[in-house]
């Protein structure tokens, strides 16, 4: 007996808008209002996350007792390692199936201002998004990029974008020139284990597996490793924590505020957000 030919469309897991960091830049400029310049960089693999945490205690040896007594003097940071990959390839085959949308936070919105700072009107692409951002901020990327965009698809789109995500990669641990900015909040969103999760990172490594070989026409890797040691920072509006789940009257700095395990008995969680966890 023989089967049909016919198999189910493969269900998309929507992986790369499911798992994302969010960088969050915060320009200081004197005597003007600017908004944060937030870059989304979504996995395309499996990112490795390894995470750890430690308390602080004061240990007593007294004389004669069989055990330590303790004080508990607080905690560190949670540390998060974490590794993914850029490979050119998959940037090219996901780069037209993104909306401007998946270039800003998920979970937070985006207002008018925002929008028409940073992003054109007929923007629909994330690259229209990515070349505003570079004539912007970045000049020194137009000789890469081909200036004249129009609708079609071309290889410069990807490499440019490619390009540009390593840059800001190594922007993560550094502040602005004039010493008025500090880096980038870097926000970790990957299922319900961290949901938008705010992280300063530590340190990065780039590493280029030239085992893959390199875009004959530029000489980029066709695959760099990413590696990211990063530290969480709870500071929110410095209030009470309270996880934020979409309501217009909430901030999502009520739920980057510090936590304790008393919440964990109320809502099950410690991040940022309120939500289950995510169906594809």
């Amino acid at each position: 007996m023989f089967r049909s030919s016919r198999k189910k469309p493969i269900k998309s897991r929507k992986f790369s808008e499911r798992g994302f960091l969010e960088f969050s830049f915060d320009p200081m400029r004197e005597g003007s209002v600017v908004s944060p310049i937030k870059i989304t960089i979504p996995f395309y693999e499996n990112p490795t996350i390894s995470e750890f945490k430690q308390a602080r205690l004061g240990k007593y040896k007294l004389l004669g007792r069989n055990s330590n007594l303790y004080s508990f003097q607080g905690a560190d940071s949670k540390t998060l390692n974490l590794s993914f990959n850029f490979t050119l390839d998959h940037i090219i085959a996901h780069l037209e199936s993104y909306s401007l949308d998946n270039f800003v936070s998920k979970n937070q919105k985006t207002s008018e201002y925002e929008k028409s700072r940073f992003f054109s009107t007929n923007a629909d692409t994330p690259f229209t998004y990515l070349f505003n951002v570079i004539a912007n901020y970045r000049t020194q990327y137009k000789d890469l990029l081909n200036e004249n965009i129009d609708n079609n698809f071309d290889l410069n789109k990807p490499r440019g974008l490619y390009y540009f995500w390593v840059n800001v990669i190594r922007s993560s641990v550094i502040g602005t020139s004039d010493q008025k900015s500090p880096p980038p909040i870097v926000r970790l969103s990957f299922g319900p284990l961290y949901k938008r999760v705010p992280f300063l990172v530590e340190k990065y490594q780039i590493q280029v597996e030239d085992r893959l070989g390199y875009d004959v026409e530029t000489l980029l890797p066709k695959r760099v490793k990413i590696s990211l040691t990063m530290e969480e920072i709870r500071v929110g509006n410095f209030g009470k924590y309270k996880a934020y789940d979409g309501n217009s009257s909430g901030s999502t700095l009520d739920g980057e505020n510090v936590a304790g395990w008393e919440y964990i008995m109320d809502t099950g969680s410690l991040d940022p957000l309120r939500s289950p966890p995510t169906s594809i």
